[in-house]
């Protein structure tokens, strides 16, 4: 039989942060990111209760030229008044030390990632701005279900957690990144002239530059906004409709990106390559049922 648990968590922007507290009442605002790792900024390590330096090895945030020794720190469980899972049967959590300078932790402590996510099912509900570890037989059953898939090895072994999925757009059926934590900073600019009170930092979706640019020259009624990002000074378009697991929502802001960020770093975390990323941006029209462990989503409005 499903089960349900609701988690401690805030929905802003269409981002999702979530504010487990240890037993002293200490708590810990994290971001989570489907699409991200396992992060904590320096200035709360005084909650960690181990800390051990560790190879950047196996890391997604170095280059293979510019491996280092990164600190790990490790977090205990958690109240259950507020609690959050932890990892591979572990009540606690493990994070790599990360001194954010893009911007993206700005006003939390910590990321919670792929690992987290990792072989779990998930109830996000966009609309009602609730979080669930588990689902419910209803969830399934109106749901519409949409594969997810992984990178595996040769006997199919699930190597890493980041999961792809395909959206259509202007008729065309686009592999893209599922990711919670796609995140804009909106430029003061940008940000007054959408004007809809939402905060500036938000939840995006993501696509390559060559891809944009074709956008913007097939659709000119398409609103284009330059300089729209704070982060990396990008543009943003605004896709008047994307169709996913059958159903057809929108507009949709999206952001640009180089087109290496997708097909060659992001690609290689993948089973196949992608073209970019959907977030909050598309994913607050719906509640969403994340599979992990049968490879399917399965979108409710």
């Amino acid at each position: 039989m499903p089960t349900l648990t609701r988690l401690p968590a805030e929905f802003i922007g269409h981002r999702i942060v979530v504010k487990p507290f240890f037993d002293d009442g200490v708590s810990l605002a994290l971001f989570t990111d489907t699409g991200g790792s396992m992060l904590i900024k320096p200035n709360v390590l005084h909650k960690a209760t181990k800390i051990i330096s560790k190879s950047t090895e196996e890391s997604f945030l170095t280059s293979d030229e510019d491996r280092e020794e990164l600190q790990q720190a490790f977090f205990p469980a958690f109240n259950a008044e507020a609690w959050i899972p932890g990892i591979d049967g572990n009540p606690g959590l493990w994070f790599i030390v990360y001194d954010d300078t893009h911007g993206l932790l700005k006003e939390v402590d910590g990321m919670i990632g792929q690992q987290w996510f990792a072989d779990r099912v998930w109830t996000i509900d966009y609309l009602k701005e609730e979080f669930h570890l588990g689902c419910t037989r209803d969830d399934l059953s109106n749901g519409q279900s949409c594969p997810l898939d992984f990178k595996t090895d040769e006997e199919g072994k699930r190597l890493v957690s980041f999961p792809r999925i395909q959206a259509k757009v202007d008729g065309e059926t686009i592999d893209f990144l599922f990711d919670t934590g796609a995140t804009v900073v909106l430029s003061d600019k940008v940000y007054n002239l959408i004007g809809d009170g939402g905060p500036q930092t938000r939840g995006t979706s993501f696509i390559t530059a060559s891809v944009f640019e074709r956008w913007k020259c097939n659709h000119p009624d398409w609103l284009t906004c330059d300089d729209a990002d704070e982060l990396l000074n990008e543009s943003m378009i605004q896709v008047s409709e994307v169709e996913i697991a059958g159903y057809k929502v929108g507009p949709v802001w999206f952001t640009r990106r180089a087109d290496t960020n997708f097909h060659d770093y992001m690609s290689s975390f993948m089973d196949k390559k992608i073209e970019g990323a959907i977030g909050g941006s598309l994913f607050q029209y719906f509640s969403i049922v994340v599979d992990y462990s049968n490879a399917v989503a399965y979108f409710c409005r």
